[in-house]
């Protein structure tokens, strides 16, 4: 008995099979999760730390590493790295394609609640920064006033009012964030 002959002499057995596999295909279609613009690149979290007046060895030592150890812990994180500049670091945890980005940025903000009682004094509270294909690139841009007359709180002033406002004004730009340093504080009497 050939294959040909089975199916003709039992065709309700046929149409049976090709009626589930009919269900079965729009159940999925309406229950599959869509994305618009699905990302093609693994969930990644930012972690973005001052500590003013560090040096980048200073920084990397006593934050950097701490925060890396930690965030290493994280379920499906696949690469933990930090790249030190003086008196900044961004930390950067990188996750498996299966965790939603919000859960990685929750898990991260968790862990280090957890680690930042125990860095040193003067390090400002963690800045974290989703980024996923949907978000614009980051940017983080040091001013420094070495070989200049400039003072520290001049060189914010410049940062704020002038810098600041030219960034904002292009269309490619969504914020500008200054963060270190000292701003200026005027006491009435």
């Amino acid at each position: 008995m050939n294959t040909l002959s089975f199916v003709l002499r039992r065709p309700h057995l046929i149409i049976s099979l090709l009626l589930v596999f009919s269900v079965i295909g729009i159940l999925g279609f309406f229950n599959i999760k869509q994305k618009l613009f699905p990302d093609v690149n693994r969930p990644t979290v930012s972690v973005v730390i001052t500590y003013p007046g560090a040096s980048a060895y200073e920084i990397a030592q006593d934050v950097a590493i701490p925060v890396e150890k930690r965030l290493s812990t994280i379920s499906r994180v696949r690469t933990v790295y930090s790249t030190t500049n003086d008196e900044l670091t961004v930390i950067t945890a990188e996750f498996e394609y299966e965790k939603e980005i919000s859960e990685a940025v929750l898990d991260v903000q968790n862990e280090l609640n957890k680690v930042y009682p125990s860095l040193p004094e003067g390090v400002n509270p963690p800045q974290i920064y989703p980024v996923t294909d949907a978000t614009p690139p980051v940017l983080v841009l040091s001013l420094s006033p070495r070989d200049s007359s400039l003072s520290l709180p001049d060189l914010r002033q410049i940062a704020e009012n002038q810098i600041k406002n030219r960034l904002l004004q292009l269309k490619e730009v969504a914020n500008v964030d200054i963060f270190g340093d000292i701003k200026r504080r005027f006491l009435s009497i």
